[in-house]
């Protein structure tokens, strides 16, 4: 898979709950996904992805972020309390990146239950 299906017309469905993308060596993620409104489970695990697009973080449905496996050396310090990701997440996977210190953004989570820092 080179790209995404297209998120007009035949591409993704709005109505979609979980979405895998792993496993395909992607090392930028599509924004285009951050705007289906249902999107609870997202895995972009085992890719090459350097960082994440700040509109992730405006995500309102999604609990599961999983993106184990890739390049991410750190997160964005412009991330704020009040971003939906931080309020909703409630399992999140970031083993075996590259990160070099505790993401600060954690801080601000209220609902996660469950956090994978391992192998960094």
């Amino acid at each position: 898979l080179k790209q995404y299906p297209s998120l007009t017309g035949v591409g993704f469905p709005k109505t979609l709950v979980n979405l895998t993308i792993s496993n395909l060596s992607y090392r930028h993620l599509d924004t285009r996904i951050c705007a289906l409104p249902h999107l609870k489970t997202l895995d972009l695990s085992h890719n090459k992805l350097r960082k994440l697009p700040p509109v992730l973080w405006q995500m309102e449905s999604l609990t599961s972020l999983n993106v184990s496996n890739n390049q991410i050396p750190g997160f964005p310090e412009s991330i704020k309390p009040s971003d939906p990701l931080c309020q909703n997440i409630s399992v999140l996977d970031m083993s075996s990146n590259l990160l070099t210190s505790f993401p600060n953004f954690l801080r601000y989570t209220k609902s996660l239950s469950c956090l994978k820092l391992n192998k960094n």
